[in-house]
């Protein structure tokens, strides 16, 4: 991933601060623009000479908790090109990601989504589709879960759990250590209304390859040259 360094742009480049919204929100951009270190990365600097086909957006949802139609574009596209064999979400909700991964890769990977709840809407999303045989469900705490049987296992990993700084730090530790020699993490809400997940990808000890994907507030990081001469 030596060659995505080469796209580090300057934070007034980071992302346009929103023409509507609360005097709130637009001053809360540009603290973002001022005080947000993680350089942005274009998709296609990331996938550079791969081919993509059958992408599928499996639910539209305008679910707050969701990714946006684009961001869920974004993810399954990656999971078309990197063909992932063993996925982890930490962070499930109603599952509108998982069903994302599930739809996109193909049918001998597996994929473990963790969430702290127990409630029913948790994983609604997929729980009665063909795709669920292929999802196993954790409920507990990415505080108390067992990561290690999968440190180095991972193909592709999405965080999008807690927001709180520590919590956000400890996972990305995590993230980075289940991935296998290929894998990637990816991160969603690195945004200005979320600044625990910033700090955390700031301040984490693999911050200096950490990217923001254009126009998503997703996150995404590869071990350095991992990528090289991948396709």
């Amino acid at each position: 991933m030596n060659s995505l360094a080469s796209e580090t742009t300057s934070h007034a480049e980071l992302a346009p601060a929103p023409a509507t919204g609360s005097f709130a929100d637009r001053l809360r951009w540009l603290q973002f623009l001022v005080t947000c270190k993680i350089p942005k990365v274009r998709l296609e600097t990331i996938l550079r000479g791969a081919s993509v086909s059958g992408v599928e957006i499996p639910m539209i949802s305008d679910h707050g908790e969701s990714p946006s139609l684009y961001e869920q574009y974004v993810l399954a596209t990656l999971v078309r090109v990197l063909r992932p064999r063993h996925c982890f979400e930490i962070g499930t909700s109603l599952g509108l990601t998982t069903r994302v991964l599930a739809s996109n890769s193909s049918l001998d990977c597996r994929i473990d989504t963790l969430d702290i709840s127990s409630d029913t809407r948790i994983g609604s999303a997929f729980r009665s589709t063909p795709a669920a045989a292929r999802i196993q469900q954790h409920v507990a705490s990415s505080t108390a879960f067992s990561f290690e049987p999968y440190q180095g296992r991972i193909d592709l990993v999405f965080v999008d759990g807690s927001h709180e700084f520590e919590d956000v730090l400890r996972d990305t530790v995590n993230a980075i250590s289940m991935l296998s020699p290929t894998g990637v993490a990816l991160w969603h809400d690195v945004a200005p209304h979320f600044p625990g997940v910033v700090k955390a990808l700031q301040a984490c000890a693999d911050s200096q390859h950490i990217r923001r994907i254009k126009d998503t507030s997703m996150g995404f990081y590869a071990k350095p040259g991992s990528f090289e001469g991948r396709w």
